[in-house]
This record gives structure tokens, C-alpha cells and sequence, in this order.
């Protein structure tokens, strides 16, 4: 019985491989349709807590590796992020970092699926509850790798796991999601100058990484950056329909 669903499961992956692009597709966690608690006080969060009604949906159960991020390169002729000729970061079970919002989204998309909105990301990571960390309430900042020098294996924590089986989404990395901020001045042709422009493009990351300040480990607590910056502690991970 067993041999014959792995048989099912196998041609259920060669039949999606088109969809999923050349790395197949990922390894992902399921997050009901419904209600959750999400948001918190303060500036550096979405105004709540207060409940969210969303769709179900599909997220990648780790952050987007160095190996499933090379397979992209491999397939598209996309450019390599920014650290690929450093040894200390481009390990294949490492999260991939090194690149803006573009080169994550345009993965997203070659894989399937695309960024998460910022509901997305934080209902995966903590749950309905409303609880303040993926563990619960806790705060057990061991649980999260929250300090280093360079980003660690993803899924080398097992404590810091969502609800959904989701995991590093404490720490590890900071994480592009899809959702911009408008800051700054509108820029008005032949009023201000282009580079002005980059005020508007102010994206939402989520999630602690190993350079963090502790507050930040709370999931409800967001920061934000130009989409075409590239950090060592940036990286993402997809979320793909139902």
C-alpha cells in the first residue's frame, strides 16, 4: 500500500514539474482558509492585533536555499546573488541572500507561486491565536538563531516552528515579502530629481535574522528597506495557490 502511494506521489511530482520549474516543486506547508489574530502595537507592525479572514494557501516549509536558488540560475540564466563567490555564504543548505525583492519575486515565479503578503507570512509563522513567537509566548530566544556571523542551515533550529511546520521564520534571515511602504516625497517629473524615486520603493521584510535585535523576534513586528537593496541577512521564501 505504502510503495503504491510513493508510486502515486512520484508521478504527482513529474506532472507538476512543469508548473514548479526545474528544481520540481517545493517542500511546503498547508495554512487553512480563516480567521486569524495577526498585527500588533506599534509602528513596526500591522495595526492590531486584529483578525484577518484569508484564503488557504501553500508556503514553503524553509527559506529558498543556495541549492534550489542555484537550480533557478541554472534554468533561467538569471543573475547570481550578490555573495555567490563567498565560501561563508553560499552553502547549499544555507538560505540564499544577496538579492532585492525583484530577484525573489522573479524566483517565486519561476517556481510556481510568488511572494507572500505580509498576512501570509505572519498567519504562517504564528498561527489563529495571536500568539507572540512561532513557538507560542514564550520568550525563548534560544529557539531562534539570532546570532551569528552568517546565516545558518535552513531548518538547523527545530524549535522555531510555526504551527504549520514552518520553520526560521524567527530567525535565520529577515525575509522580502510582497508589500511596499510608500515613504518619502512623490516625485513629480521636473520637480525632483530621479533618484528621488527610490523613497517609493521601500519594501516590507518579516521575520528576525542572525544580526537582529531581540524585540524583533516578536512575528508581528516588520521592517522595511529599498526593494534593491542586497543584505548578507535578506533572503525570502514562496507561497503557492492551494
Amino acid at each position: 500500500m505504502f510503495e503504491g502511494l510513493k508510486s502515486i506521489a512520484a508521478v504527482a511530482v513529474t506532472s507538476l514539474s512543469g508548473i514548479f520549474g526545474a528544481a520540481g516543486p517545493a517542500d511546503t506547508v498547508h495554512v487553512p482558509a480563516g480567521p486569524a489574530q495577526l498585527g500588533g502595537p506599534g509602528y513596526s507592525s500591522m495595526v492590531g492585533p486584529a483578525e484577518f479572514n484569508l484564503n488557504g494557501y501553500r508556503i514553503d516549509r524553509f527559506e529558498v536555499s543556495n541549492a534550489r536558488y542555484s537550480a533557478f540560475i541554472k534554468a533561467t540564466g538569471h543573475s547570481e546573488p550578490a555573495f555567490a563567490d563567498d565560501a561563508e555564504f553560499n552553502k547549499p543548505d544555507q538560505p540564499v541572500t544577496g538579492v532585492t525583492w525583484n530577484d525573489a519575486s522573479s524566483f517565486c515565479k519561476w517556481a510556481g507561486g510568488r511572494l507572500p503578503t505580509e498576512v501570509e507570512w505572519e498567519k504562517a509563522a504564528r498561527g489563529t491565536d495571536g500568539r507572540k513567537y512561532p513557538w507560542g509566548n514564550e520568550e525563548a530566544l534560544s529557539f531562534a538563531y539570532l546570532e551569528g556571523e552568517v546565516p545558518a542551515s535552513i531548518g538547523s533550529h527545530p524549535k522555531d516552528i510555526s504551527p504549520y511546520g514552518a520553520y526560521d521564520m524567527a530567525g535565520n534571515v529577515s525575509e522580502w515579502v510582497d508589500d511596499f511602504r510608500i515613504a518619502g516625497n512623490v516625485c513629480v517629473p521636473g520637480i525632483l530629481q530621479p533618484a528621488d524615486n527610490r523613497l517609493q520603493m521601500r519594501s516590507y521584510l518579516r521575520g528576525n535574522n542572525f544580526q537582529g535585535l531581540p524585540h524583533m523576534t516578536k512575528v508581528h513586528h516588520r521592517l522595511w528597506d529599498y526593494s534593491d537593496t542586497v543584505s548578507e541577512f535578506f533572503g525570502f521564501r514562496c507561497v503557492y495557490p492551494e
